[in-house]
């Protein structure tokens, strides 16, 4: 089992909208995957501040979400999307047994990426744009 602060290999995802994700791509930036659901109060309270995060810090970040929401199609995702306002990419495909993460117990789960790929912070509970800062600025 891989633990916080081992890079495992890096995956390939493709996203709700038909793009693709190469985390390798993605080295050089800190990485913010959030898992959510549209049931989830907290969850939907904390979207503007990730879309904040996503925009005004862009050459630093990427944000990206995995939606929990039982659907029967990845296309059904996108009014979800649309209606809550999200502004960054959502995975197609959970992404979690690739990049060493075991477990999701909580929504919102968020975990955090150091540019070189390794797993540094692991946040459950609703974030602030301050609160993700604090780890993606250390």
């Amino acid at each position: 089992m891989l633990g916080c602060g081992t890079a495992p290999p890096a995956p390939t995802v493709p996203t709700v909208e038909g793009e693709t994700i190469d985390f390798n791509q993605l080295r050089g930036k800190w990485v913010v995957l959030n898992y959510w659901a549209s049931w989830c109060r907290p969850c939907y309270q904390e979207i503007p501040a990730l879309n904040a995060l996503a925009h005004e810090h862009a050459d630093q970040v990427v944000v990206l979400g995995v939606s929990f929401d039982q659907v029967a199609s990845t296309q059904a995702l996108i009014p979800i999307i649309q209606q809550l306002g999200i502004e960054f990419p959502i995975l197609a495909i959970n992404p979690a047994a690739q990049l060493g993460i075991s477990s999701i117990p909580a929504l919102p789960a968020t975990f955090i990426f150091d540019p070189q790929g390794h797993q540094v912070a692991q946040l459950f509970g609703e974030q602030t744009q301050e609160s993700l800062l604090a780890v993606v600025q250390k």
